[in-house]
């Protein structure tokens, strides 16, 4: 079994009824995934207007646009607001989108992850795949053509706090030893704040690797040379290279880290997905079938994102199958 996404100029739906779950934004990019929907393929569409969308002329025209295409595809659609500060909020919404007509269960859900938060993300699968877990789960991601970090810009600005979750309940130890894993992406100040704050005994720092463009692991490697150059010299602070797009790949990197931890006397593990948004699909993945450890999410909340170059053009559109209710396959042997 693989977790690599494989490229789609369409997408044929073989289950019904089929609900889709996007979420509008400014980022051209957010429409793309409607488009590759055949006509009256979908029962039930659900859009997520993140509040900032709409203060932007490039955000209200993509939500438009967002909202014609799956008029084309779906025999309902429904745009309802929502605010990315807000963790809770994207599964409040769903609960009362779902039950507002007393449909049955979905057969399947499409789930374009493109521009959901990675918090939102991760909460939104989580209760996916508890609350119908017959449902046969498509991923879409459309990947742009490059970030406003191609341009020396950042993508977010500054931290408004930072959240913290469990994710795996811990076994009672009387002490608590705590390991932090980073997803690294381009945001270096989000990274440091976690560190700063958790002070934890033990980090490891996964660095992106083969991902879609080799071009973005070297923006990341940038952003972060001076915490991947104090892991050369502080024995406490380990790097790993981690996929990016492999969810697959993304769940054992993981589970390794985990263990690795909890062979130094770490019982509480925090993780910070800052990297992409198939990483975050990985970490569910991890969740969903607990490791020895108690493992929390850590959440570093911007201050606000950059809107007018957050990202640029539209490039291929990827879709997966996960089966999350699955046990992780192990690594197949040579």
């Amino acid at each position: 079994m693989t977790g690599v996404m494989r490229e789609v100029h369409a997408l044929k739906i073989c289950a019904a009824p089929v609900w889709f779950l996007a979420a509008a934004s400014f980022e051209p990019r957010s429409v793309r995934g409607a488009t590759l929907l055949s006509p009256k393929s979908i029962e039930r569409s659900l859009v997520f207007q993140y509040e900032d969308t709409l203060d932007s002329a490039a955000g209200a025209k993509n939500t438009r646009d967002l909202r014609r295409s799956l008029e084309i595809a779906s025999s309902l659609v429904d745009v309802l607001p929502c605010r990315y500060q807000d963790p809770g909020g994207v599964v409040r919404l769903l609960k009362r989108w779902a039950n507002h007509n007393g449909d049955p269960a979905p057969a399947g859900v499409v789930l374009d992850v493109t521009c959901f938060t990675k918090l939102h993300l991760v909460m939104l699968l989580l209760h996916l795949v508890h609350t119908y877990p017959q449902a046969k789960l498509t991923i879409m991601y459309s990947e742009p053509l490059g970030y406003a970090t191609d341009f020396g810009k950042d993508l977010s600005h500054g931290v408004r706090e930072t959240l913290y979750f469990p994710l795996v309940a811990g076994g009672g130890a009387s002490s608590e030893r705590v390991g932090l894993v980073i997803l690294l992406g381009h945001e270096q100040t989000r990274a440091v704040r976690v560190i700063e704050e958790l002070e934890p005994e033990e980090i490891i720092l996964l660095v992106g690797r083969h991902g879609f463009s080799a071009e973005m692991a070297r923006i990341s490697e940038r952003k972060h040379r001076h915490l991947l150059n104090r892991a050369r010299y502080e024995s406490f602070l380990r790097v790993a290279d981690c996929s990016t797009v492999d969810y697959t790949e993304v769940a054992r990197t993981l589970l390794r880290s985990l263990e690795d931890l909890g062979s130094r006397s770490v019982n509480t593990v925090y993780v910070a997905p800052l990297g992409t948004k198939l990483q975050a699909l990985g970490l569910v993945w991890v969740a969903l079938h607990p490791p020895a450890v108690a493992l929390r999410l850590a959440y570093p909340m911007p201050a606000y994102y950059e809107k007018r170059l957050y990202s640029h053009g539209v490039g291929r559109t990827f879709v997966g199958e996960p089966n999350l209710s699955t046990p992780i396959p192990p690594v197949a042997a040579a």
